[in-house]
């Protein structure tokens, strides 16, 4: 699959099946809401709801293919990714958009403190000795995919190749957070196999980094 970028990508996509695959967790935007329970009215509820994430931007381009969110916490934009190419894989749609939700909230949530995930100083030192909790930090990016073979057809500007991917849950571990090395092994090893890619080949390794000691 291949990213394309460029004027005119709205005008063309309208009225066409592209869907759109959105990686969104938390409720920072509901919680907001319930600050000021006088303004809540008859739109609430949807204007908060995970899956309107993803059908705003369907009804803004005025998309037809599938829309929705992916809530699969840290991971939730890479697997709104690894489903958007299966969709295209499968040949249901010619166009996703993919993208990824920041949480807007400016308070930190409470609830990794309590449970000593949250770094003091704000940092996260992953796979340091000294790794004490997490630092949170949000961006969100936008893509557009297509097959490489409909891009290169379209005459589109290819920013990316992606060439393979996998997911998987780890099961039962010491705890619901607690990570599985052989589970993670196992879906690296998938991800490389469907890309045909050796692992002494890749070059480069982004990791989600807890910052917690293990």
């Amino acid at each position: 699959m291949g990213g394309v970028g460029g004027r005119g990508v709205r005008h063309r996509a309208a009225g066409s099946d592209a869907g759109v695959f959105v990686g969104a967790c938390t409720h920072d935007y509901g919680g907001q809401m319930l600050e000021d329970l006088p303004a809540i009215d008859a739109y609430s509820g949807i204007g908060a709801a995970g899956c309107a994430v993803a059908n705003r931007i369907s009804h803004s381009l005025d998309l037809r293919g599938p829309s929705l969110a992916v809530d699969t916490a840290c991971s939730a934009s890479l697997v709104a990714l690894h489903l958007a190419c299966q969709s295209l894989v499968l040949g249901r749609v010619r166009r996703h958009w993919w993208a990824r939700e920041p949480h807007p909230h400016p308070r930190p949530v409470p609830h990794p403190g309590r449970r000593r995930r949250a770094g003091p100083d704000g940092r996260s030192k992953a796979f340091d000795r000294l790794a004490d909790g997490y630092g949170r930090g949000e961006g969100c990016a936008v893509l557009v995919l297509k097959r490489r073979a409909d891009a290169e057809r379209d005459g589109d500007r290819i920013l990316a190749l992606v060439s393979g991917s996998a997911v998987r849950q780890e099961g039962r571990t010491e705890g619901i957070m607690a990570p599985s090395a052989q589970a993670q092994e196992d879906v690296v090893r998938k991800a490389l196999e469907r890309a045909g890619i050796a692992p002494a080949a890749v070059g480069y390794l982004e990791a989600h980094g807890t910052g917690t000691a293990r």
